[in-house]
C-alpha cells in the first residue's frame, strides 16, 4: 500500500515537472531555513528547505519541494538524535496584492527517516512514512522577480520502527519556514 502512494506521488511530480517547461512564466524556486516544533516525542529541529512552484489556474499553483531536518529524540525504549528527509508537493492557493501575497494549502511528503539511538550501536531503521501538511504563509515582495517568504505549516508524520522493542515516534510538528522566493 505504501508503495503505491509513493508511485502515485512520483507520477505527479514527474507529470507537473514534464509540462512545466513549456514557458517559464509563471514558475518559481526558494529556499531557506526550517525549524521544526516537535510536538511529540522528538525535540525541536532544524534545517533547511528548497521548492518548485509553477501556477496552474489563477490563484492556484502546486508545489515540489525538499527538506532535510536534523534533532533530537526521546522515547522509552531511549534517546539520539534523527535525521529526516522529505520530499513532497503541495496544492497552493494564493491571493497577489500589492506587495503582499497571503497564500494557504495542502500536501504531502514521503519522509525518510533515520534514528541513532545513544546507548545502542548503528541506527535504528524506521519505516519511511508519508506525511500529511497543512500551511499558511505570505510573501513579501523585495523587487518584481523576488520575495521574502515566511510560512507556518502542521505535519503529522508517525513512522513506525522495524524494532519491535522502540515501537511509533511521534514527529508531529508545527513547522516555520523563513526564505527567499524567486520568479523565473
Amino acid at each position: 500500500m505504501r508503495t503505491t502512494y509513493r508511485m502515485i506521488l512520483m507520477a505527479a511530480f514527474c507529470a507537473l515537472i514534464g509540462t512545466s517547461f513549456s514557458s517559464l512564466a509563471g514558475q518559481r524556486v526558494g529556499g531557506g531555513y526550517e525549524y521544526d516544533a516537535v510536538t511529540g516525542d522528538g525535540d525541536n529541529g532544524m534545517g533547511g528547505y528548497g521548492f518548485y512552484e509553477i501556477d496552474l489556474s489563477g490563484p492556484i499553483s502546486a508545489q515540489i519541494e525538499a527538506n532535510y531536518v536534523t534533532g533530537d529524540f526521546e522515547v522509552d525504549a531511549g534517546s539520539g538524535d534523527y535525521t529526516m528527509i522529505g520530499v513532497g508537493g503541495a496544492l497552493i492557493f494564493s491571493h497577489a496584492m500589492d506587495n503582499l501575497t497571503p497564500y494557504f494549502g495542502a500536501g504531502a511528503a514521503d519522509n525518510f527517516n533515520d534514528y541513532n539511538f545513544d546507548d545502542r550501536p548503528g541506527i535504528v531503521s524506521y519505516d519511511d512514512k508519508l506525511s500529511i501538511f497543512w500551511l499558511i504563509g505570505t510573501r513579501l515582495a523585495i523587487n518584481d522577480a523576488a520575495a521574502f517568504d515566511i510560512s507556518v505549516r502542521y505535519r503529522g508524520l508517525r513512522p513506525d520502527s522495524r524494532d519491535v522493542n522502540v515501537g511509533e515516534i511521534d514527529m508531529d510538528a508545527i513547522v516555520v519556514r523563513a526564505g527567499l522566493v524567486f520568479d523565473l
